[in-house]
C-alpha cells in the first residue's frame, strides 16, 4: 500500500517544472522588446501602424504566457501539497502497521468520511449499492485493485440470479435437514413405541403365565 501512495512525478509534471524557465526567459525577452518598442514609438523611429501591430503581438503572447505561468504553478504547488498529505497519510499507516485491535480511534485517524450512495433501484429486492469511503489526508483513494467499474446490465441481471439461486439453495439445504432431522425424530419415536409395545407384550404373557400356574 506504501507504493502505491508514495506520490511519483508525472511525465506531465516533470514537463511543466521544466516549462517554467522557458515561460520565465520568454517573458523577459517579450518585456524587452516591449520596451524597446515604447522607446521608438516615443522617438518616433518607428511607425505608428507598426507600432501597434507588433505592441498587440507581444502582449498576447506576454499575457497568454503569464495565464499558463500561473497555472503550471498552481498545479506543481497542487501536486507537492498532495505529495505532503500523503507522506503523512504513510506515516500514519507505519504507525498502527501492527495493532492488535482495531478500535474507533484508529478508525477516527484514518478516516475522515463514508458516503452511502442511495440503490440503483429503490423498490427492488436486491439492487447495488455504492458506498465511498474517504480517508484522512488522501481523500478517496482508488487503484487498479480499487477502482470501481459500473456494471453492465447484463451483469446486474447475472449478479441478482446467483443471489436468487443462492436463496433457493439456502432453502433446499434447510429443508433437506429438516427432513433428516424429522425422518430421524420420526424413527426414534417408533423405536420408544416399539419398546414401549414390547414390554407391555412380555407383562400380559408374564401375567397369564403366573394365573395359569394358580
Amino acid at each position: 500500500m506504501k507504493k502505491s501512495l508514495d506520490v511519483q512525478q508525472t511525465d506531465r509534471t516533470k514537463k511543466q517544472q521544466k516549462r517554467v524557465p522557458q515561460i520565465t526567459t520568454r517573458l523577459e525577452q517579450i518585456e524587452k522588446v516591449l520596451d524597446k518598442l515604447y522607446e521608438d514609438n516615443a522617438l518616433g523611429t518607428i511607425e505608428q501602424d507598426r507600432y501597434e501591430q507588433m505592441s498587440q503581438k507581444y502582449s498576447e503572447e506576454y499575457y497568454t504566457l503569464k495565464t499558463e505561468l500561473a497555472e503550471i504553478k498552481e498545479q506543481l504547488s497542487a501536486f507537492e501539497n498532495a505529495g505532503g498529505r500523503a507522506q503523512r497519510f504513510v506515516k500514519l499507516t507505519e504507525r498502527y502497521a501492527d495493532f492488535a485491535e482495531l478500535t474507533p480511534a484508529i478508525l477516527n485517524e484514518f478516516i475522515s468520511k463514508i458516503e452511502v450512495h442511495e440503490r440503483d433501484q429503490k423498490r427492488a429486492r436486491y439492487a447495488i449499492q455504492h458506498i465511498g469511503i474517504y480517508f484522512n489526508h488522501i481523500g478517496r483513494f482508488e487503484n487498479e485493485l480499487t477502482q470501481l467499474t459500473e456494471p453492465t446490465e447484463q451483469e446486474i441481471i447475472q449478479m441478482r440470479e446467483e443471489i436468487e439461486e443462492a436463496k433457493k439453495e439456502k432453502s433446499r439445504a434447510y429443508h433437506r435437514e429438516y427432513s433428516r432431522a424429522y425422518r430421524a425424530r420420526n424413527i426414534e419415536k417408533q423405536r420408544e413405541y416399539d419398546r414401549i409395545k414390547a414390554r407391555e407384550y412380555r407383562a400380559r404373557k408374564k401375567a397369564q403365565a403366573t394365573a395359569s400356574a394358580q
